[in-house]
């Protein structure tokens, strides 16, 4: 009797505690309800604090029975919510991964009970979602792996579109681009309305008619005939087109969007892209992504695309506005540090530049760590440390910006790298790369003359190449630049002349910083040529635009000093010769100013 009466006591406190730990995980689930985070944390935790604990201190299963086994693994996702909630990632990664063994766990013990008491049961697969998600926010390699072996747990029958989605980014942050082409498609044969695959997928380089085809195939006829279906077609050839730089079918497929949806940001974006691309309509970009900025501020899609052009045509206030205001209101963007780190690299000037650098590297690195597959924040890091002298890490910032998105600029930074390394080889491999990517494009020419013009063997392939470049766009005002500089080396100043005065007269550049160099090179040449005259002419003209041009000023110094053309002409030119150490001059005394050619800024 004595023994039955201590079971039933036993049994009496036993429904006791479970019903106290059963309130407490209730008051947690309520305040999560309400997004009281800290409130639910701490609720969750006098939930989890009725565990018994082994001989070592840790946890251990309320009962060791299927039903404690499946409280625990409430309570651990109810904490996991609650730390995902005020932002301690890791945290909920830790609480997710017990939730999801304990479900497990539950699933194996195979109980023929349907019955789960006062809480719903636990879905293992759903507990590895949400690890998944908090593992994907971590990033780095090891916990993407992890994440992705959360996804492949479920079964290829129950895997959600959110699963297959994020497998998908998965994919394609590993640099596994085959295979994320391969997820995206997978994902339109069930869902052929997710844009976000679309659009992925363009960006992988998979042709506009082959989505569209996929996604014709997994509709169904009822849906194909549907106007939406209309728009997600024109979406994918505006995206695809775009991508694969047929700019007038995507013009016209924005256009048709534009009429539709006239103030969709993402259209918006799409256009401002297209005027930009190849110098198109620059003057259109900015103002479409202005309007973008004016409806919606809060949008941080493509805008450190904007923040590069206001950068490479010294737009200086409009590029603090954009980075001070990005950065007010979407810290957590990579786009807002890009453009804060093109901001910092146009703030200080001259020799002060240096400072100034280093506040752009933080920004450049954050941006890079909060979005790894940012091809513009690679971009303009790769730029950073070129800069600097840095340029093995520029190589490799370069190189991962062409792995997610090929780009005449980094093939420029490349090659600019590579030569200041003094490796011939690899930067005639990326010139080539480019001009076989884009052989009507002035740049890609421009960047195999300045690989020639290293070899006095190969002076006459340089002299083509450049040649070449202003066939394609007369306005290129490096490849201007150093045509008239291997002129000026061989001896043929006269040529040089003819060149420079052409080009001013035919097309005289709108940017400040391009016409200064442009005076000054004409200056150097009159010069040599002994026009003293018409040489102080150019010179006073750069200091009427901008009056402290070191360049112009320590010429006429010389000339003042010394009445030698030629030591004046030459002063530049003390440590290195021809071209490439008064474009350094320039270059130093153009970052004085704001504006300049992105890779016309950058340090040989």
């Amino acid at each position: 009797m004595a023994r039955a009466d201590a079971t039933r006591d036993g049994d009496a406190s036993d429904a006791k505690r479970r019903a106290l730990r059963d309130a407490c995980t209730s008051n947690a689930m309520r305040a999560m309800d309400e997004n009281a985070h800290e409130s639910a944390l701490r609720w969750i935790s006098l939930a989890l604090a009725r565990h018994e604990m082994d001989d070592g201190g840790a946890m251990r299963a309320a009962g060791g029975t299927s039903d404690g086994w499946r409280r625990d693994a409430i309570d651990f996702v109810v904490k996991g919510d609650a730390l995902m909630g005020r932002g301690d990632v890791r945290g909920g990664a830790a609480a997710y991964r017990s939730a999801r063994a304990l479900a497990r766990r539950v699933e194996r013990a195979r109980e023929t009970t349907n019955a789960c008491g006062k809480f719903e049961c636990v879905d293992a697969d759903e507990v590895s979602m949400k690890l998944a998600r908090a593992l994907v926010r971590i990033g780095g390699a090891e916990s993407l792996k992890a994440a992705m072996a959360c996804l492949e747990e479920t079964p290829a029958a129950k895997r959600t579109l959110e699963n297959r989605l994020l497998a998908a980014k998965i994919a394609r942050s590993e640099g596994h681009d085959r295979a994320a082409v391969m997820a995206y498609k997978e994902v339109l044969v069930k869902w052929p309305f997710a844009i976000e695959a679309v659009v992925a997928l363009a960006e992988l380089g998979v042709k506009a008619v082959d989505t569209r085809h996929a996604i014709r195939k997994a509709a169904a006829d009822a849906e194909a005939e549907g106007e939406d279906f209309a728009v997600l077609e024109a979406y994918t050839t505006a995206y695809g087109a775009l991508e694969a730089e047929d700019y007038v079918t995507a013009q016209n497929a924005v256009a048709q969007m534009t009429r539709a949806f006239p103030y969709d940001p993402y259209v918006a974006g799409v256009k401002a892209r297209t005027d930009a691309a190849d110098g198109r309509d620059v003057d259109a970009a900015i103002r479409e992504y202005a309007a973008i900025r004016a409806m919606d501020p809060h949008f941080v899609e493509g805008m450190d695309e904007y923040g590069l052009i206001l950068y490479d045509f010294g737009e200086k206030r409009a590029l603090e506005a954009l980075s001070s205001e990005m950065l007010r209101l979407t810290p957590h963007a990579a786009e807002s540090w890009t453009c804060v780190a093109l901001y910092f690299d146009t703030k200080l000037s001259g020799r002060e530049h240096h400072s100034g650098r280093d506040d752009a590297l933080v920004a450049a690195e954050k941006a890079v760590q909060i979005n790894p597959r940012s091809h513009v924040a690679h971009l303009v890091l790769g730029s950073l440390y070129l800069k600097g002298n840095r340029y093995k890490a520029a190589v490799r910032a370069f190189n991962q910006c062409n792995a997610i998105k090929v780009s005449m600029k980094a093939y420029h930074g490349l090659v600019k790298s590579y030569l200041a390394l003094g490796s011939m080889a690899n930067a005639m491999m990326c010139a080539r790369q480019a001009h076989k990517r884009s052989p009507q494009n002035a740049v890609a020419w421009s960047l195999l003359g300045d690989v020639h013009a290293k070899n006095k063997d190969q002076y006459d392939k340089a002299i083509k190449a450049y040649e070449q470049a202003l066939a394609y766009n007369p306005r290129l005002v490096r490849a201007v630049k150093a045509l008239a500089a291997l002129n000026i080396r061989i001896g043929k100043v006269h040529v040089a002349r003819a060149i420079l005065q052409r080009q001013l007269d035919d097309y005289q550049p709108s940017d400040e910083d391009e016409l200064i160099q442009l005076y000054c090179r004409l200056a150097q040449a009159l010069m040599l040529s002994r026009q003293t005259a018409e040489s102080v002419k150019y010179y006073t003209r750069a200091l009427a635009i901008r009056p402290d041009c070191v360049i112009a000023q320590k010429a006429l110094e010389k000339f003042e000093q010394t009445r030698n053309p030629e030591f004046a002409a030459t002063m530049s030119d003390d440590e290195d010769e021809g071209d490439e150490a008064m474009d350094e001059d320039l270059r130093d005394d153009m970052s004085r100013g704001s504006g300049g050619d992105w890779m016309e800024r950058e340090a040989a």
